[in-house]
């Protein structure tokens, strides 16, 4: 009898040993359980802030080097939306160089605005040498029709005098004193008027000297300080990730079921 009683003791013991065990495995695995949520919960987070996330941009500048401006009055250069400043130089074709560089910007703010050009005389230069350079500037809201003309519709058709904006002149004279006009640099300032719609098409036309220039100060439209150009919608695919995303919010909701 006693053998049997110690039997049973240990049977009992062996037992709770084993309930011990399996509760630890059990706690364990719940542990582990949880702990493998978290992380998915964190990494679905993670994936969805990097698919999200906006991404800096950058305010490029549109350059002439390597290749000249268009100077076909009816294809011109496209500037860029977001582009801060346009560089070139030109000069008349008997000085060896680009007479006309044509633009056309669209989607700028509409409305009454300001673009500025700052003119310079192509350097190197001598000090001891007077030079001078410069010519035109033309502008249209509608597309050029052909050199220094523009058709508005209706029968109503601008001409080269209604185009220009004005004129540009850069003069270095090393005889006279250093003043405004003979530093080799001007400026000149078009105003656009308040039935401006967004889009400029712009001509520089180089009739004397060499000279270079910078088109700065482009307001560009965005969504907060008026229209932007319409865009078609484009049917964009679920990326890898999107499908990353969706498998493991899956996931996260078995894992939730079997928890509870």
């Amino acid at each position: 009898m006693e053998d049997i009683g110690v039997i049973s003791a240990v049977w009992g013991f062996s037992s709770i040993k084993k309930q011990e065990e399996h509760m630890k495995e059990k706690s364990f695995s719940t542990s582990v359980a949880v702990m493998s949520v978290r992380k998915l919960y964190v990494a679905v987070l993670v994936g969805a802030a990097s698919i999200t996330a906006p991404v800096a941009e950058a305010t490029p500048i549109l350059q002439e080097a390597g290749g000249n401006f268009s100077n076909n009055w009816v294809s011109p250069t496209i500037v860029a939306s977001g582009t801060t400043d346009v560089t070139g130089a030109g000069a008349p074709e008997w000085m060896g160089g680009d007479r006309l560089d044509i633009f056309q910007f669209s989607g700028l703010v509409p409305g009454a605005t300001s673009i500025v050009f700052n003119f310079s005389l192509t350097e190197p230069y001598s000090p001891g040498t007077y030079q001078i350079g410069g010519g035109d500037i033309y502008y249209s809201y509608m597309p050029f029709s052909g050199a220094y003309y523009a058709d508005q519709g209706n029968g109503k058709v601008l001409g080269g005098l209604a185009l220009r904006a004005g004129s540009f002149n850069v003069v270095y004279n090393p005889w006279e004193a250093a003043n405004a006009s003979n530093r080799g640099t001007s400026s000149f300032t078009l105003n656009l008027a308040n039935e401006f719609a967004g889009d400029l098409f712009l001509a520089l036309d180089f009739t004397y000297g060499q000279v270079s220039y910078n088109i700065n100060s482009l307001s560009w439209a965005t969504s907060d300080n008026g229209p932007t150009p319409a865009e078609v919608p484009v049917a964009v695919p679920v990326p890898a990730t999107g499908w990353l995303l969706l498998a493991g919010l899956a996931g996260l909701a078995a894992n939730r079921r079997k928890l509870g």
